[in-house]
């Protein structure tokens, strides 16, 4: 939501002086940021999703398997949050254009398959055992009453991803650009960096779980946090190894800002 709105005025500006260069730029460059940031942020919340839903809802009547349920949920709901926010940023593109029917109808047909879908997953989480046995073991909630409710949030990440699939087919087939902006390559480094903060966090998460109770708030959230801290370390020095452009991006403008230096555009950007 950020980048997409703070985006929006300058795209205007660029597409009404025709400076089609300067406004892609605009849109692919905080679509690489925000395919950098969302994905660790996605691996994050699969693997820390209890410890976030007991520190925030843990109280009170939320019981155990609520807990289980809800972090079950968030799991499959956070899995289209790159879908969910480039969507967001490539709307703002089409309204900048003065293009807003196309953007409204492909996100109205993803919605109506989002709905159908949740009635399908339902349906077929009912009526085939195998299916609701993955699912329940994936996401940990065996035997938990209501756990068919995890497939409307399936159900709608589902329909995310056709939405940006469709929005992204159009956009590129609607605004025709040939500069190259290494998407493709962010989207990887990011994905290995994400397994790896996955990986490090649960294995943390084993090795610190002596060392906490799990009846108090503040353990709980010190578990998590401490398992966080970890992993994103060992993501950074991994991301920072191999130079990624978006670190090496972001270090530069926090020099910058810091010593009263202008940015680039790249840069400023980064931040």
């Amino acid at each position: 939501v950020s980048y997409s709105v703070a985006a929006f005025p300058t795209l205007v500006q660029y597409f009404n002086q025709e400076n089609f260069e300067e406004f892609m730029h605009h849109v692919m460059i905080p679509i690489r940021q925000i395919i950098f940031w969302s994905m660790p942020i996605i691996a994050f919340f699969i693997v820390l999703r209890a410890q976030i839903v007991r520190v925030i809802l843990g109280t009170g009547n939320f019981d155990w398997s609520d807990t289980r349920l809800t972090a079950a949920t968030l799991a499959l709901f956070i899995i289209s949050v790159v879908a969910q926010s480039i969507v967001l940023l490539l709307i703002r593109a089409y309204y900048a254009a003065g293009k807003t029917w196309k953007p409204l109808w492909l996100t109205l047909g993803s919605s109506a398959l989002s709905i159908a879908f949740a009635y399908l997953f339902i349906y077929l989480y009912a009526s085939i055992p195998e299916i609701q046995w993955f699912f329940e073991t994936i996401l940990r909630i065996e035997g938990v009453k209501g756990s068919s409710v995890t497939m409307l949030a399936l159900a709608y990440s589902a329909g995310m991803f056709i939405n940006l699939s469709l929005l992204w087919t159009s956009f590129k087939k609607d605004f025709n650009y040939t500069a190259r902006f290494n998407i493709s390559r962010t989207t990887f480094q990011s994905v290995v960096a994400s397994v790896l903060i996955g990986i490090v966090a649960y294995v943390s998460l084993q090795l610190f779980d002596p060392y906490f109770m799990h009846d108090r708030v503040l353990d709980v959230l010190a578990h998590g946090l401490v398992s966080a801290v970890v992993a994103a370390l060992v993501g950074g020095i991994y991301l920072f190894a191999i130079r990624n452009q978006e670190v090496v991006l972001l270090v530069h403008s926090i020099k910058n800002k810091l010593s009263g230096v202008s940015v680039t555009k790249e840069a400023d950007l980064g931040l």
